[in-house]
Protein backbone atom coordinates (compact mmCIF):
# COMPACT_ATOMS: atom_id res chain seq x y z
CA UNK A 1 0.00 0.00 0.00
CA UNK A 2 1.17 3.71 -1.24
CA UNK A 3 1.96 5.71 1.83
CA UNK A 4 0.51 9.07 2.34
CA UNK A 5 2.03 12.16 0.83
CA UNK A 6 1.58 15.70 1.05
CA UNK A 7 0.60 17.50 -2.50
CA UNK A 8 -0.06 20.67 -3.69
CA UNK A 9 -1.78 22.38 -6.27
CA UNK A 10 -0.99 25.94 -7.82
CA UNK A 11 -3.64 28.00 -8.53
CA UNK A 12 -2.08 30.83 -10.82
CA UNK A 13 -6.00 32.52 -11.83
CA UNK A 14 -9.13 31.38 -10.43
CA UNK A 15 -9.66 29.93 -13.76
CA UNK A 16 -7.02 27.20 -13.20
CA UNK A 17 -9.53 25.15 -11.56
CA UNK A 18 -11.57 24.97 -14.90
CA UNK A 19 -9.08 22.41 -15.59
CA UNK A 20 -7.58 21.01 -11.96
CA UNK A 21 -10.61 20.72 -10.37
CA UNK A 22 -10.92 17.15 -11.82
CA UNK A 23 -7.45 16.43 -10.14
CA UNK A 24 -8.70 18.34 -7.10
CA UNK A 25 -12.23 16.21 -6.55
CA UNK A 26 -9.66 12.73 -7.57
CA UNK A 27 -7.15 13.83 -4.68
CA UNK A 28 -9.81 14.90 -1.75
CA UNK A 29 -11.44 11.61 -1.56
CA UNK A 30 -8.12 9.87 -1.36
CA UNK A 31 -5.79 9.70 1.87
CA UNK A 32 -3.41 11.95 0.96
CA UNK A 33 -2.59 15.05 2.31
CA UNK A 34 -3.68 18.09 -0.11
CA UNK A 35 -2.61 21.91 -0.15
CA UNK A 36 -3.76 24.43 -2.76
CA UNK A 37 -0.89 27.11 -3.08
CA UNK A 38 -1.82 30.45 -4.76
CA UNK A 39 -1.78 34.34 -4.64
CA UNK A 40 -4.05 35.70 -2.04
CA UNK A 41 -5.95 37.57 -4.96
CA UNK A 42 -5.94 33.92 -7.23
CA UNK A 43 -7.71 31.89 -4.21
CA UNK A 44 -10.41 34.75 -2.64
CA UNK A 45 -13.77 33.37 -2.81
CA UNK A 46 -12.67 29.72 -3.92
CA UNK A 47 -15.77 27.11 -3.09
CA UNK A 48 -12.79 24.34 -1.70
CA UNK A 49 -13.46 20.88 0.04
CA UNK A 50 -12.65 21.01 3.74
CA UNK A 51 -10.31 19.41 4.04
CA UNK A 52 -7.73 21.51 1.32
CA UNK A 53 -5.24 23.64 3.04
CA UNK A 54 -4.98 27.07 1.35
CA UNK A 55 -1.73 28.33 1.16
CA UNK A 56 -1.60 32.01 0.73
CA UNK A 57 1.10 34.11 -0.73
CA UNK A 58 0.67 37.90 -0.92
CA UNK A 59 2.57 39.15 -3.65
CA UNK A 60 4.81 37.69 -6.26
CA UNK A 61 7.69 37.30 -4.63
CA UNK A 62 6.30 35.78 -1.38
CA UNK A 63 4.73 32.79 -4.04
CA UNK A 64 8.40 32.14 -5.09
CA UNK A 65 9.73 31.86 -1.40
CA UNK A 66 7.03 29.41 -1.43
CA UNK A 67 7.96 27.20 -4.10
CA UNK A 68 12.04 27.55 -3.10
CA UNK A 69 11.01 26.25 0.35
CA UNK A 70 8.32 23.67 -0.21
CA UNK A 71 8.45 20.42 1.56
CA UNK A 72 5.62 18.48 -0.64
CA UNK A 73 6.19 14.99 -1.91
CA UNK A 74 3.97 16.81 -5.11
CA UNK A 75 3.47 19.79 -7.04
CA UNK A 76 0.21 19.53 -9.51
CA UNK A 77 0.14 22.48 -12.22
CA UNK A 78 -1.15 23.74 -15.30
CA UNK A 79 1.43 26.55 -15.25
CA UNK A 80 4.03 25.75 -17.48
CA UNK A 81 7.91 27.84 -17.18
CA UNK A 82 9.14 25.86 -14.10
CA UNK A 83 12.33 26.94 -13.41
CA UNK A 84 12.29 29.58 -16.51
CA UNK A 85 10.66 32.59 -14.50
CA UNK A 86 9.65 32.78 -11.04
CA UNK A 87 8.31 29.59 -10.37
CA UNK A 88 11.17 27.59 -9.02
CA UNK A 89 11.78 23.64 -7.51
CA UNK A 90 11.84 23.50 -4.33
CA UNK A 91 15.90 23.78 -2.68
CA UNK A 92 15.11 22.07 0.61
CA UNK A 93 12.84 19.15 -0.74
CA UNK A 94 12.94 16.46 -3.61
CA UNK A 95 9.44 17.52 -4.23
CA UNK A 96 8.09 16.10 -7.77
CA UNK A 97 6.61 18.54 -9.95
CA UNK A 98 3.45 17.05 -12.53
CA UNK A 99 2.31 19.50 -15.24
CA UNK A 100 -1.62 18.87 -16.19
CA UNK A 101 -2.36 20.36 -19.66
CA UNK A 102 -5.13 23.02 -19.77
CA UNK A 103 -5.08 22.80 -23.29
CA UNK A 104 -5.01 20.36 -26.35
CA UNK A 105 -2.17 22.57 -28.34
CA UNK A 106 0.93 21.23 -28.92
CA UNK A 107 3.84 21.72 -26.73
CA UNK A 108 6.06 23.47 -28.83
CA UNK A 109 4.59 25.85 -31.06
CA UNK A 110 2.62 28.37 -28.70
CA UNK A 111 4.69 27.48 -25.43
CA UNK A 112 8.23 28.88 -24.52
CA UNK A 113 10.89 26.23 -25.88
CA UNK A 114 11.89 25.49 -21.82
CA UNK A 115 8.52 25.08 -21.15
CA UNK A 116 8.01 21.23 -19.59
CA UNK A 117 11.60 21.04 -19.31
CA UNK A 118 12.13 21.10 -15.67
CA UNK A 119 8.91 18.89 -15.09
CA UNK A 120 9.36 15.36 -13.20
CA UNK A 121 5.88 13.85 -14.76
CA UNK A 122 4.04 15.28 -17.51
CA UNK A 123 -0.06 14.78 -17.95
CA UNK A 124 -0.09 14.22 -21.67
CA UNK A 125 -3.49 14.74 -23.41
CA UNK A 126 -3.05 12.81 -26.46
CA UNK A 127 -0.14 10.65 -28.57
CA UNK A 128 0.67 14.06 -30.23
CA UNK A 129 2.03 15.21 -26.67
CA UNK A 130 4.26 11.91 -26.08
CA UNK A 131 5.92 12.11 -29.10
CA UNK A 132 6.73 16.14 -29.01
CA UNK A 133 8.27 15.85 -25.99
CA UNK A 134 10.14 12.43 -26.61
CA UNK A 135 11.11 14.44 -29.92
CA UNK A 136 12.69 17.06 -27.96
CA UNK A 137 14.46 15.12 -25.24
CA UNK A 138 16.00 13.44 -28.06
CA UNK A 139 17.19 16.88 -30.09
CA UNK A 140 18.29 18.35 -26.82
CA UNK A 141 20.08 15.61 -24.76
CA UNK A 142 17.60 15.89 -21.93
CA UNK A 143 16.31 13.48 -19.30
CA UNK A 144 13.45 11.19 -19.97
CA UNK A 145 10.48 12.67 -18.07
CA UNK A 146 7.63 10.63 -16.91
CA UNK A 147 5.21 10.64 -19.63
CA UNK A 148 1.59 9.52 -18.50
CA UNK A 149 -1.45 8.79 -20.88
CA UNK A 150 -3.71 10.86 -18.95
CA UNK A 151 -6.08 11.94 -21.38
CA UNK A 152 -8.36 15.32 -21.27
CA UNK A 153 -11.21 15.30 -18.78
CA UNK A 154 -12.72 18.14 -19.57
CA UNK A 155 -14.21 16.56 -22.57
CA UNK A 156 -16.83 15.15 -20.59
CA UNK A 157 -17.94 17.31 -18.93
CA UNK A 158 -18.20 19.69 -21.96
CA UNK A 159 -20.74 17.01 -23.40
CA UNK A 160 -23.48 17.75 -20.48
CA UNK A 161 -23.96 21.14 -21.47
CA UNK A 162 -27.19 22.26 -23.89
CA UNK A 163 -26.82 24.48 -27.28
CA UNK A 164 -28.50 27.74 -27.67
CA UNK A 165 -28.80 27.63 -31.68
CA UNK A 166 -28.64 31.11 -31.99
CA UNK A 167 -25.51 31.63 -30.31
CA UNK A 168 -22.34 32.55 -31.99
CA UNK A 169 -18.96 32.43 -29.96
CA UNK A 170 -15.98 34.48 -30.77
CA UNK A 171 -12.97 33.26 -28.46
CA UNK A 172 -9.51 35.15 -29.70
CA UNK A 173 -6.26 33.38 -28.18
CA UNK A 174 -3.94 35.63 -25.95
CA UNK A 175 -2.28 37.87 -27.58
CA UNK A 176 -2.69 37.16 -31.25
CA UNK A 177 -3.61 39.06 -33.72
CA UNK A 178 -7.36 38.73 -33.52
CA UNK A 179 -6.87 39.51 -29.87
CA UNK A 180 -6.17 43.54 -30.84
CA UNK A 181 -9.38 45.48 -30.82
CA UNK A 182 -9.77 46.87 -33.91
CA UNK A 183 -8.87 43.66 -35.84
CA UNK A 184 -11.90 41.84 -33.44
CA UNK A 185 -14.08 44.70 -34.30
CA UNK A 186 -13.96 44.53 -37.79
CA UNK A 187 -14.55 40.88 -37.53
CA UNK A 188 -17.41 41.73 -35.57
CA UNK A 189 -18.87 44.67 -38.34
CA UNK A 190 -18.52 41.85 -41.46
CA UNK A 191 -20.70 39.62 -39.02
CA UNK A 192 -23.53 41.92 -37.85
CA UNK A 193 -26.15 40.00 -39.79
CA UNK A 194 -26.04 37.57 -37.00
CA UNK A 195 -28.34 38.61 -34.11
CA UNK A 196 -26.39 37.01 -30.74
CA UNK A 197 -22.84 36.88 -31.01
CA UNK A 198 -20.79 36.55 -27.69
CA UNK A 199 -17.20 37.65 -27.15
CA UNK A 200 -14.95 35.87 -24.67
CA UNK A 201 -11.94 37.44 -23.75
CA UNK A 202 -8.85 35.08 -22.55
CA UNK A 203 -8.28 35.84 -19.22
CA UNK A 204 -4.39 38.24 -19.69
CA UNK A 205 -6.24 40.39 -22.43
CA UNK A 206 -5.00 43.85 -20.93
CA UNK A 207 -7.39 45.86 -19.64
CA UNK A 208 -7.67 48.49 -21.90
CA UNK A 209 -8.47 46.08 -24.70
CA UNK A 210 -11.40 45.13 -22.82
CA UNK A 211 -12.71 48.36 -21.43
CA UNK A 212 -12.92 49.61 -25.82
CA UNK A 213 -14.27 46.06 -26.86
CA UNK A 214 -16.89 46.18 -23.34
CA UNK A 215 -17.86 50.00 -24.86
CA UNK A 216 -18.62 48.63 -28.76
CA UNK A 217 -20.45 45.80 -26.55
CA UNK A 218 -22.93 48.41 -24.74
CA UNK A 219 -23.51 50.37 -27.54
CA UNK A 220 -24.74 46.57 -29.78
CA UNK A 221 -27.60 44.87 -29.21
CA UNK A 222 -25.94 41.66 -31.31
CA UNK A 223 -22.84 41.94 -29.62
CA UNK A 224 -22.34 40.24 -26.08
CA UNK A 225 -19.27 40.24 -23.83
CA UNK A 226 -19.20 37.25 -21.71
CA UNK A 227 -19.30 36.81 -18.09
CA UNK A 228 -19.61 33.15 -17.98
CA UNK A 229 -17.01 30.40 -17.41
CA UNK A 230 -15.77 29.46 -20.52
CA UNK A 231 -16.70 26.06 -20.74
CA UNK A 232 -20.00 27.27 -20.15
CA UNK A 233 -19.72 29.15 -23.12
CA UNK A 234 -18.30 26.42 -25.41
CA UNK A 235 -21.51 24.50 -24.04
CA UNK A 236 -23.97 27.09 -25.44
CA UNK A 237 -22.43 27.81 -28.89
CA UNK A 238 -23.71 26.91 -31.93
CA UNK A 239 -20.53 27.88 -33.91
CA UNK A 240 -17.14 28.90 -32.66
CA UNK A 241 -14.86 31.94 -34.40
CA UNK A 242 -11.21 31.79 -33.55
CA UNK A 243 -7.57 31.75 -34.54
CA UNK A 244 -5.50 29.95 -32.71
CA UNK A 245 -6.99 29.31 -29.26
CA UNK A 246 -6.55 25.23 -28.20
CA UNK A 247 -10.29 25.89 -27.12
CA UNK A 248 -11.13 24.97 -30.57
CA UNK A 249 -10.40 21.95 -30.80
CA UNK A 250 -12.20 21.31 -26.96
CA UNK A 251 -15.42 22.48 -29.12
CA UNK A 252 -15.08 20.55 -31.85
CA UNK A 253 -13.58 17.33 -29.70
CA UNK A 254 -16.81 17.73 -27.44
CA UNK A 255 -19.25 18.77 -28.91
CA UNK A 256 -18.45 18.01 -32.84
CA UNK A 257 -19.92 21.73 -33.52
CA UNK A 258 -18.03 23.68 -36.24
CA UNK A 259 -15.09 26.19 -35.94
CA UNK A 260 -14.34 29.15 -38.00
CA UNK A 261 -10.31 29.80 -38.02
CA UNK A 262 -9.26 33.18 -38.40
CA UNK A 263 -6.15 32.45 -40.30
CA UNK A 264 -3.91 35.72 -39.70
CA UNK A 265 -0.45 35.90 -37.86
CA UNK A 266 0.28 32.81 -36.48
CA UNK A 267 0.89 32.58 -32.93
CA UNK A 268 4.18 30.50 -32.68
CA UNK A 269 7.62 30.19 -30.97
CA UNK A 270 9.02 28.51 -34.01
CA UNK A 271 10.49 25.00 -31.72
CA UNK A 272 8.47 22.91 -34.37
CA UNK A 273 10.98 23.93 -36.69
CA UNK A 274 13.82 22.97 -34.53
CA UNK A 275 12.41 19.55 -33.57
CA UNK A 276 10.99 18.54 -36.65
CA UNK A 277 7.40 17.66 -35.30
CA UNK A 278 4.50 19.97 -37.24
CA UNK A 279 2.28 20.86 -34.42
CA UNK A 280 -1.51 20.17 -34.26
CA UNK A 281 -2.88 23.49 -34.17
CA UNK A 282 -1.99 23.54 -38.28
CA UNK A 283 -2.69 19.61 -38.32
CA UNK A 284 -6.35 19.21 -37.01
CA UNK A 285 -8.12 22.68 -38.33
CA UNK A 286 -9.79 21.14 -41.25
CA UNK A 287 -11.02 18.08 -39.06
CA UNK A 288 -13.51 20.52 -37.03
CA UNK A 289 -13.69 23.72 -39.52
CA UNK A 290 -12.87 25.40 -42.05
CA UNK A 291 -10.17 28.92 -42.00
CA UNK A 292 -10.90 32.05 -43.53
CA UNK A 293 -8.18 34.71 -44.07
CA UNK A 294 -8.41 37.79 -42.71
CA UNK A 295 -8.22 39.86 -45.70
CA UNK A 296 -11.66 37.71 -46.94
CA UNK A 297 -13.60 38.73 -43.71
CA UNK A 298 -16.62 39.78 -46.26
CA UNK A 299 -16.96 35.46 -47.56
CA UNK A 300 -17.91 35.52 -43.45
CA UNK A 301 -21.62 35.30 -43.56
CA UNK A 302 -21.57 32.62 -46.18
CA UNK A 303 -19.10 30.36 -44.54
CA UNK A 304 -20.81 30.42 -40.93
CA UNK A 305 -24.43 29.86 -42.39
CA UNK A 306 -22.74 26.54 -44.57
CA UNK A 307 -20.82 25.56 -41.36
CA UNK A 308 -24.09 25.65 -39.69
CA UNK A 309 -26.20 23.62 -42.13
CA UNK A 310 -23.23 20.73 -42.68
CA UNK A 311 -24.05 18.38 -39.78
CA UNK A 312 -20.62 16.05 -40.65
CA UNK A 313 -18.17 19.30 -39.44
CA UNK A 314 -16.50 18.26 -36.34
CA UNK A 315 -17.23 14.82 -36.83
CA UNK A 316 -14.69 13.24 -39.20
CA UNK A 317 -11.76 12.66 -36.76
CA UNK A 318 -10.72 9.70 -35.24
CA UNK A 319 -10.84 9.32 -31.20
CA UNK A 320 -7.14 8.14 -30.81
CA UNK A 321 -6.40 11.77 -30.90
CA UNK A 322 -6.73 12.07 -27.38
CA UNK A 323 -6.22 9.41 -24.50
CA UNK A 324 -8.84 7.97 -22.77
CA UNK A 325 -9.22 9.46 -19.21
CA UNK A 326 -9.78 7.31 -15.98
CA UNK A 327 -9.34 9.27 -12.86
CA UNK A 328 -7.26 6.62 -11.41
CA UNK A 329 -4.18 7.30 -13.83
CA UNK A 330 -3.30 10.68 -11.58
CA UNK A 331 -3.17 8.10 -8.39
CA UNK A 332 -1.58 5.51 -9.80
CA UNK A 333 1.44 7.97 -10.55
CA UNK A 334 1.62 9.21 -6.75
Amino acid sequence: MKSKKRIALFIERAEDLDYLGEALTILTESEHDISIIGRKKSLHQLDLPTNVQLVKASNWLHLSFLFLTSRYDYVIMTTPDLESFYLKRSRVYPTRYIYYFHSLISSHYAYREKAFDYFDFILCTGPHHLREIRRREKEKGLSRKHLVQFGYPILEKLKTGKVDPDTILIAPSWNSFLAEPENLRRLLESIKEFSNIKIRLHPKTPESHKRKISNWATRNENWQLSKDSLHQDLQKASLLISDWSGISFEFGLALRRPVLFIDEGEKRMDQHKVIHQPPIELQWRELFGEKLNYSQLCEAPELINRLLKNSSCGKNYNSDLVYEFSPNTLLEIL
